[in-house]
């Protein structure tokens, strides 16, 4: 029995002698990027500069804007976003005739992660600002209506999209997205004595302020240095 456990006290021993005599090296795993593809064109590269050409979100108005990015890694990039836009729709409500202006604009903070050589996804807060009014006159007594308000919300918003690198040149697509307001606030608002409108109005108040949007089809171009 002695001998038995005399045997394996040295046995043990032997071992974390060999164990601590020995050198470890830790190998990373390697993946191979394609030459000249978008993800190797990224390598290396620090910042991006964009111009936003159209599309829509997170407002319903078409908007366009720059983007100021900072990589992270080939692969993420923390993103400023500044957008703004206005529209003019013209028409015939509650036996009136009258247009509606609307004057947006935003700034927003996004991370942005390319999950292949040119897809990503991208999600993030955006601050915006509209200015809406709708004004116009009624078919049947002339009268005259003038309805406004200015306000803001706070969006979360998500996105899929593609974007193509070469050397310095970015070229992409927002495919599709979503925004969801988590705050608004009506800064001010101005309602004519006239009833013409108001349920309109309310529902234009409702839309900008207040409802989830989608985001679709958001172009743009840059330099990545």
């Amino acid at each position: 029995m002695r001998v038995f456990i005399f045997l394996f006290l040295m046995i043990s021993i032997l071992s974390n002698l060999q164990a601590a005599t020995e050198e470890i090296v830790i190998i990373k795993k390697k993946r191979e990027v394609y030459e000249d593809s978008s993800e190797a064109n990224r390598i290396n590269k620090n910042n991006t500069v964009i111009a936003n050409l159209g599309g829509q979100g997170p407002s319903f108005t078409n908007n366009t804007g720059i983007e100021l990015g900072s990589h992270l890694d080939p692969n993420q990039l923390i993103l400023l976003d500044l957008r703004s836009g206005k529209g003019t729709l013209n028409s015939s409500i509650d036996s009136s005739d009258g247009t509606s202006d609307t004057k947006y604009s935003s700034f927003g903070i996004h991370y942005k992660y390319f999950s292949s050589n040119s897809f990503y996804f991208r999600a993030g807060l955006d601050f915006s600002k509209y200015d809406f009014t709708m004004k116009g006159n009624s078919l049947a007594s002339n009268e005259a209506y003038l309805n406004s308000f200015s306000g803001y919300n706070l969006n979360s918003s998500i996105a899929i999209g593609n974007q193509w690198q070469w050397e310095n040149f970015t070229i992409g697509c927002d495919w599709i997205g979503y925004a969801k307001p988590i705050y608004y606030k009506v800064v001010n608002e101005s309602i004519s004595p006239s009833s013409f409108g108001l349920w309109e109005f309310s529902d234009s108040k409702q839309a900008y302020l207040k409802d989830d949007t989608g985001i679709l089809l958001r172009l743009y171009l840059g330099s990545t240095f």
